[in-house]
């Protein structure tokens, strides 16, 4: 058992001391779930209500939360990542504090933000998460700040970019470059905003978006493929599907097989979020396009330079140079 003494930077203690009472040492954990102890003659040891709020399904910070917050700024974080992952709700009080000391996350370095962001991207909540508690969310991603509440006045949507967004999500597969790529698709529509007979344009939002989310994830030091990937797909999410063969041939081998079929699923993703009839007819769209490039995969044709059976190396060995 240990206890800590206090925590000056916000991220880790000044001093860590081993104690004999067991109590000391659960006070110190973050969530009443994480402080259950077992002891083979006594069973299971809950001083803080874990295994209720493990039954209930609540997010609950040992104690009082500002304090726990105070100690490694991280769990307001990892609070609304545990609510995403779990399925939970997070406690009002808990809740508050950590809209409340949000800004402390200035304090975390971003790897361990990317990593609680990397997890928390992943949960089957992730639409509780990401509304619920967006002004923690940019405080990580500030990119998105600009998206909170901004109406998009378009027969297309029916919900704000924000919210549009966080709907995305939810609607994708747990492919983290996907869920990355929706979490940032349309960070550039703020700024990309027209506007003609009442309704609202983007045009260019696409170029834009992938611009400020490498910034982001710059920022977060994500790994180079990761980063390529995503980018990818952000650039590429509004691009229509070519109707000849050769031009569809042509975009799959740029594309990639795998990032082909994952643009298929930021598109599937994307028009699930609509919420708007228009997105009926744009799904048939989608859904055509993911048969073409099914058969395509399954004929054996070529359709990039990496599927030739002759390369440039098998040219040298005849003596050709």
């Amino acid at each position: 058992f240990r206890t800590e003494g206090e925590y000056l930077d916000g991220r880790r203690p000044s001093s860590v001391a081993f104690v004999r009472d067991l109590k000391e040492d659960l006070a110190r954990r973050d969530f009443t779930f994480n402080a259950l102890a077992w002891h083979p003659d006594r069973g299971l040891i809950d001083l803080y209500g874990g295994l209720s709020d493990l039954d209930r399904g609540i997010v609950r910070t040992v104690g009082e939360p500002v304090k726990r917050f105070s100690e490694d700024s991280l769990r307001i974080l990892r609070a609304v990542r545990f609510a995403s992952v779990l399925g939970f709700t997070v406690e009002e009080e808990t809740a508050r504090a950590a809209l409340r000391e949000r800004e402390r996350l200035a304090l975390v370095s971003a790897e361990r933000k990317a990593e609680e962001l990397k997890k928390l991207l992943s949960g089957d909540n992730v639409l509780y998460a990401l509304t619920s508690f967006s002004a923690v969310i940019t405080e990580v991603v500030p990119e998105l700040v600009p998206c909170v509440g901004f109406a998009q006045n378009t027969p297309w949507h029916r919900y704000d970019v924000y919210v549009h967004t966080a709907r995305s999500v939810s609607a994708s597969p747990e492919d983290l470059c996907v869920r990355l790529a929706m979490l940032l698709h349309d960070i550039g529509k703020p700024e990309s905003y027209t506007e003609k007979d009442g309704i609202g344009h983007f045009y260019g939002h696409e170029i834009l978006s992938a611009e400020k989310a490498k910034i982001a994830l710059d920022r977060l030091k994500f790994d180079n493929k990761t980063k390529a990937t995503v980018l990818k797909l952000i650039a590429n999410h509004s691009r229509g599907f070519p109707e000849s063969d050769y031009k569809f041939k042509k975009m799959f081998g740029e594309t990639g097989r795998e990032d082909f079929f994952r643009l298929i699923a930021v598109k599937y993703a994307d028009n699930a979020a609509l919420g708007t009839d228009a997105a009926i007819a744009e799904k048939q769209k989608i859904a055509e396009a993911e048969a073409r490039a099914e058969k395509l995969c399954a004929s054996g044709e070529l359709y990039c330079e990496e599927m030739l059976n002759v390369s440039g190396a098998d040219l040298l060995k005849t003596g050709l140079s």
